[in-house]
């Protein structure tokens, strides 16, 4: 993996420091009380930013750490989830490649966007688990050199060592928790 999958590295540890400051802000809001003087009307709506969403990379001081449409949040319960299909397409399971390694997937049932957009039952994105086998009991997914994230159905995982290497493929919403329910699938093949 080496040097190619540095930069991504290291946007996976700045996106996992901005989830855990937005967490901490969800987590300090969510330990607020409401004062004795509380008439029971609805909160007044947040002043809008003056910093558009697409320049904004941390929480200022004495700002809300998430906007308030960009708060993770699981898609209502009860709504009925679409039918969403994963197929990894290549390489074929059991085949021999060569370094750099590209896993190309098909996806239905919703869209591949970016990590951390707004939740819609419809959007999604992919994390493709290099020799790693996807937990079960945890909702959010963790970072890790061996977990690479796409927004794009053609995932790089860049170079990997001669032999056989399993890697499945984890959708997710637009956030780091999986679809429920789950849609994966996997290929194992050997790297020459």
């Amino acid at each position: 993996m080496g040097a190619r999958l540095l930069p991504r590295l290291e946007a996976s540890v700045t996106k996992r420091r901005v989830w855990v400051a937005c967490a901490a802000g969800l987590f300090l809001a969510a330990c607020t009380g409401t004062s004795d003087e509380d008439d029971g009307a609805a909160p007044s709506p947040p002043a809008p930013s003056s910093t558009p969403d697409s320049t904004r990379t941390s929480p200022q001081p004495g700002s809300p750490s998430v906007p308030p449409d960009r708060t993770p949040q699981p898609p209502p319960s009860g709504t009925p989830a679409p039918d969403r299909t994963l197929e990894v397409v290549a390489p074929d399971d059991g085949s021999t490649v060569s370094s750099p390694v590209v896993v190309e997937v098909e996806v239905s049932g919703f869209s591949l966007v970016d990590l951390g957009g707004d939740t819609r039952e419809d959007e999604g994105h992919l994390h493709a688990f290099v020799d790693e086998v996807p937990p079960d009991d945890q909702v959010w997914l963790r970072e890790s050199p061996s977990i690479v994230t796409s927004a794009d159905a053609t995932i790089e995982l860049g170079e990997l060592a001669a032999g056989e290497h399993t890697v499945t493929v984890v959708a997710t919403y637009s956030y780091p928790v999986p679809f429920e329910p789950r849609v994966e699938d996997g290929v194992t093949f050997v790297v020459q």
